[in-house]
């Protein structure tokens, strides 16, 4: 939906009334103007991926993304700590960035911080890393097995260097004090601030924790919500309906669906490919059975949930198409996503588009991927379909889009500018055919994740969630300058 000069009518946080302008924009809200000379009106964006209360806890906690070692994320922890509890807990370390680009180990840690129990997570939240105090407490010794669709990593003693890997971090994680109400309130009001700023609107939380489904709750009833959230909660065990709760009476928190995981991530090696890596001897992570992927989601669509599954590897995007195969038909109602769609087999096309299957893409992640990782493990034979957002459109599917943040950038104009550049910072480029237009990206950010939910953006009878902007004012990253942003008719960021 492209910017227009509108005059827009709102009553009761809807829409009552639009139309076309010459050269202002007229914002009308229960009788009181606001005019905007020579700003034009689009609709304000969705982030389709993402995690709600990260951005806030990467601004407010401990972040290792600019450690250039893993010394300097040791130090870092010991000299700037953010708690869970009485745990030191942080995120954003990245190997891929370090001189030595292997996994750290529990001896860095406990040099430096020996008595405090810590658990860092990596840039892609697939990995984790441990002092010999959080190992303990948590009881992970030599003589721990590796749970199905993880790892704990081990040293050629036989004892455990301080990291797991997906599942086996998921598990620890679970064990460590969760945050309380007040640090998780504080976390989402402040990536609520920081995305009103760069016109978003709505976000799809993904991966919801069923801890954080009550807070959510109370946030919505306490109306400290701005920000509207569709929540994909995670799943946690074959009685993750125990935590569903009835959200379709809210204003800005409604559970959409469920969150499932088929694999991990390229940068741990936990993508599940049909070839193995090309320097390691590992293809990858599945992390549960057939069985167990067709008991939950047949569970999920009776109570009408719908499903988003990640998925990287093309090995995990075949293997959940075949399972989708049995729902999606008979679940129209329902949508069925693939979360990511970094890697995909030309002869699993069809299946797309039979099903009607949602492609949720990430395209920062495709110059992350690229400038970093993809090269190095990747068989060529596998990336004749790497990240194909315009096969997807000219398959006439609905591609949305999102930013994974805080694991990358959660300004949506970053990741349009993406989608039109397929040339990474590094200058690196994979199928530059596969590039959309401006207005192809843009759709993907506004009219496509809302019509998922029957809502038409900028239409009689619509939530009135727009932003003001200034096409004069561009730079490098950003195609306009935004000047206002309103949700539910409200103006909830101005410049």
């Amino acid at each position: 939906m492209l910017p227009r000069f509108l005059h827009i009518t709102i009553r009761h946080g809807l829409v009552s009334e639009i139309r076309e302008t010459k050269n202002s924009s007229v914002i009308e809200v229960n009788g009181n103007k606001s005019v905007y000379p020579n700003f034009k009106i689009m609709s304000s964006f969705v982030d389709s991926h993402c995690h709600f209360h990260g951005l806030g806890l990467v601004l407010q906690g401990l972040t290792l993304n600019n450690c250039q070692s893993a010394e300097e994320c040791a130090y870092k922890a010991y000299n700037s700590p953010s708690f869970r509890g009485d745990w030191i807990f942080g995120l954003g370390w990245n190997k891929s960035g370090w001189k030595n680009n292997q996994f750290p180990h529990k001896s860095i840690l406990d040099s430096v911080i020996p008595d405090v129990p810590v658990f860092l997570k990596n840039v892609d939240a697939h990995a984790a890393w441990l002092n010999s105090k959080a190992l303990n407490l948590l009881n992970i010794t030599a003589n721990s097995l590796s749970p199905e669709g993880g790892e704990i990593l081990k040293d050629s003693e036989g004892e455990p260097t301080g990291i797991l890997l997906d599942r086996a971090m998921w598990d620890a994680e679970a064990q460590i004090p969760q945050f309380t109400y007040e640090q998780f309130a504080n976390q989402i009001e402040r990536s609520q601030s920081e995305l009103a700023k760069v016109g978003i609107t709505e976000v799809h939380d993904m991966d919801l924790e069923t801890e954080f489904i009550p807070m959510m709750q109370k946030l919505e009833d306490s109306n400290k919500l701005y920000i509207k959230s569709r929540a994909y909660y995670r799943v946690n065990s074959l009685n993750f309906i125990d935590d569903f709760i009835q959200t379709n009476n809210n204003r800005f928190f409604k559970i959409a669906g469920i969150k499932l995981f088929m694999d991990g991530a390229l940068g741990s090696y936990g993508a599940a490919l049909d070839s193995k890596y090309l320097n390691s001897d590992s293809s990858g992570l599945i992390f549960h059975t057939s069985d167990y992927y067709h008991e939950v989601i047949s569970e999920a669509v009776k109570h009408k949930l719908n499903i988003a599954t990640h998925a990287i590897g093309d090995r995990a995007v075949g293997m959940i198409l075949e399972i989708y195969k049995n729902y999606a038909k008979d679940n129209p109602d329902l949508h069925f996503r693939i979360e990511h769609l970094q890697l995909l087999k030309e002869t699993d096309l069809h299946k797309w588009i039979e099903l009607n299957i949602i492609p949720s893409v990430q395209p920062l992640h495709y110059y992350s991927d690229l400038d970093s990782v993809f090269f190095d493990r990747i068989a060529p034979k596998s990336i004749d379909y790497a990240y194909p957002w315009k096969t997807m459109l000219d398959k006439k599917l609905r591609l949305i889009s999102g930013s994974d943040f805080p694991i990358d950038k959660h300004n949506p104009q970053f990741g349009i500018k993406a989608y039109l550049n397929r040339l990474t910072p590094k200058s690196r480029v994979l199928n530059p055919s596969e590039a959309i237009s401006f207005s192809e990206a843009l759709a993907s950010y506004t009219e496509s994740p809302r019509a998922l939910f029957n809502i038409h953006p900028l239409s009689i009878g619509s939530p009135a969630d727009f932003i003001v902007i200034n096409e004069a004012s561009s730079d490098k990253d950003n195609f306009f300058e935004i000047i206002a942003t309103y949700s539910n008719g409200t103006k909830i960021f101005h410049t």
